[in-house]
């Protein structure tokens, strides 16, 4: 598999606290990644799978890139003959590139000219876990409740639950829907202004919840499949926030 993604914006005008009507200057963001992945099963019921992706971040003037590698494995069976998931990830395990000194080994202790602004630090590498479990695992309808665990070096453990009803084949056509819900926490997510009033009141301390649901069209046995899916999440700080997706499969 293959994978690219990018986020950025231009020419945002600059501010300082000695000229908080601008400089005249401006800034731009760019977020570049792309990854290459393998996957393979082992048997049927175990697989794992590695990606390896290279990222660059640039602000302003500083700019900075790294190598990192994610693995995960995913073994799934039955309980009480309903299907049972469970699988496991460790993403961005990697640092930031450095170059040797010349006729010198590559031992990060020795020094080295560098016209850097900032200091490197390592990626915020994560441990995450999931269960997944179908309490109803019908011919055409499926109750599957879930859940998440997840620890980053950077900041304290997060989880997250929820559950999904799908229906398909309604009428036996070859139509479905599917409605879900969760609710997450992410450690250390709350907005300290320091005793400062803002305007947010106390909705920085609200996150988590989540609903949507989807509809689709399939013709089974891997034909060709549709899909439309919405999500709504209220993030914190960022405030209610509306999430769709469109899947074409065949």
């Amino acid at each position: 598999g293959f994978q690219l993604g990018t986020f950025g914006f231009r020419e945002q005008p600059v501010f300082t606290e000695d000229q908080p009507e601008g400089t005249g200057a401006t800034y731009s963001v760019n977020q570049t990644f792309m990854g290459l992945t393998f996957a393979q099963n082992f048997s049927d019921r175990f697989s794992a799978g590695l990606t390896a992706k290279y990222v660059d971040d640039r602000l302003g003037t500083v700019s900075g890139s790294a190598f990192a590698v994610d693995f995960g494995t995913n073994f799934h069976a039955t309980l009480n003959n309903h299907p049972v998931k469970f699988s496991f990830v460790l993403a961005n395990l990697g640092q930031v590139p450095r170059e040797p000194l010349p006729g010198e080994d590559e031992v990060p202790t020795l020094p080295q000219p560098a016209n850097l602004l900032t200091k490197d630090f390592p990626l915020p590498t994560t441990f995450r876990v999931g269960l997944a479990y179908d309490l109803i695992a019908g011919e055409n309808n499926r109750l599957t409740v879930l859940g998440d665990f997840n620890q980053p070096n950077n900041n304290t453990p997060g989880f997250a639950f929820g559950s999904e009803w799908m229906s398909s084949r309604i009428g036996g056509s070859n139509f479905g829907f599917a409605l879900r819900g969760s609710y997450s926490y992410t450690g250390a997510n709350d907005l300290d202004p320091a005793g400062l009033e803002t305007a947010l009141d106390d909705e920085e301390k609200l996150q988590g919840l989540a609903f949507g649901g989807g509809l689709m069209y399939g013709t089974g046995n891997g034909g060709f499949g549709l899909g439309l899916d919405y999500a709504y999440k209220y993030l914190g700080v960022l405030g209610p926030t509306n999430f769709f997706s469109f899947t074409l499969g065949w």
